[in-house]
């Protein structure tokens, strides 16, 4: 009897405004699994053919590709009980015209409680993205998802990644003297300097620069952030990077010639409902959003919609409105397009 609810609640929630901002913010794209044992890889790069003599045979060609990486689904849900009186009410199949105030009341209340599990599934959502940011420091601690290893077993963050086949070595984070600097000036000077020199693709080429870079920074470092890229190298006020309309885009600088775009991250730092922090207040994180969009190395997996469902109780003949909701996210090939620091100084997640 709900179902009618049920789908105008569904229709009417803007259940993608939050979700929708964070995976803007984070890069996600949308990724949706055909089976629950597909795998996924990035694209890699090309080599250059070689010269042949004329009329000579061809060689085999070399391909770069990094491995594969599958996905692990997690289903969440929640339910939500109706009370008996409102079980009996809804038996009749009639309008809410005669129903007692309590049932309409009850009613409001089912249409509120529907949306409250439509946003409450997008901000469990939201916290797995972020987290794939977060627990990328140090040994991996997951197999799939969060906190899991690259393609190639490495943490997301390391000093020891790898391209063409293992001659060369390169990091996505700080300097040997302090791998997880904190926010300033000189450490996004070098996490610059990494994306555009140290970073090596796997056919072995430095990768392509982006035409802005974006910074991702808590609300507790907003402050400091806007500070250093308000101050070029000789302290004078820097300007905005945008041109025309753009002039005005106030979270977008020149920073020592290189244009970058400040993107805050309320969650960051947050505590979740069980009083785990998702990541720290320092965090930073420095992203050639280009490489990681047009390559799809950040995935958002869906297997199926979220599903919301009502049904009597037997036992109570109560009715209950449920939602479940099954996704992955994880990362495929993203440290070609990341560098990350947890800004505390901690020296101790080189690996």
């Amino acid at each position: 009897m709900l179902n009618g609810l049920i789908t105008a609640i569904v229709n009417e929630t803007d259940i993608q405004e939050e979700y929708a901002n964070m995976k803007e913010k984070l890069a996600f794209v949308d990724e949706k699994a055909l089976s629950i044992d597909q795998q996924f890889s990035s694209v890699a790069g090309p080599l250059e053919v070689d010269p042949i003599n004329e009329n000579g045979v061809k060689p085999e060609g070399e391909r770069t590709k990094l491995p594969n990486k599958g996905f692990e689904i997690r289903e969440y849900g929640e339910k939500l009980t109706t009370s008996f009186l409102m079980g009996e009410w809804l038996k009749t199949s009639k309008t809410l015209e005669g129903a007692d105030s309590s049932v309409k009341q009850e009613w409001m209340t089912i249409a509120r409680d529907g949306k409250y599990l439509i946003e409450a599934v997008a901000m469990r959502v939201c916290i797995h993205m972020l987290q794939v940011y977060t627990k990328g420091f140090g040994a991996p601690s997951s197999v799939h998802g969060a906190g899991s290893p690259t393609p190639k077993g490495l943490p997301l963050f390391s000093v020891n990644h790898t391209s063409r086949q293992g001659s060369i070595v390169w990091r996505n984070m700080g300097q040997a003297a302090n791998l997880n600097a904190p926010f300033s000036a000189t450490a996004l000077q070098d996490a610059l300097d990494v994306h555009k020199n140290v970073i090596k693709a796997e056919n072995g080429y430095k990768v392509r620069r982006p035409g802005v870079y974006d910074l991702i920074v808590s609300p507790f470092e907003e402050v400091n952030a806007r500070k250093v890229l308000n101050e070029n190298q000789s302290g004078e006020t820097s300007q905005y990077s945008g041109t025309g309309n753009n002039a005005n885009q106030m979270n977008q600088f020149t920073f020592r010639g290189n244009k970058v775009n400040l993107v805050v991250v309320e969650m960051l730092g947050d505590l979740d409902k069980h009083g785990n922090k998702i990541g720290n207040e320092k965090m930073w994180f420095l992203r050639n959003t280009e490489l990681i969009t047009k390559t799809r190395a950040l995935k958002m997996i869906e297997l199926y919609k979220p599903k919301m469902q009502n049904y009597q109780n037997q036992d109570t003949d109560a009715y209950i409105v449920d939602i479940r909701a099954g996704y992955a996210c994880d990362h495929y090939g993203a440290e070609y397009g990341l560098v990350g620091s947890k800004g505390d100084n901690d020296n101790a997640y080189a690996d």
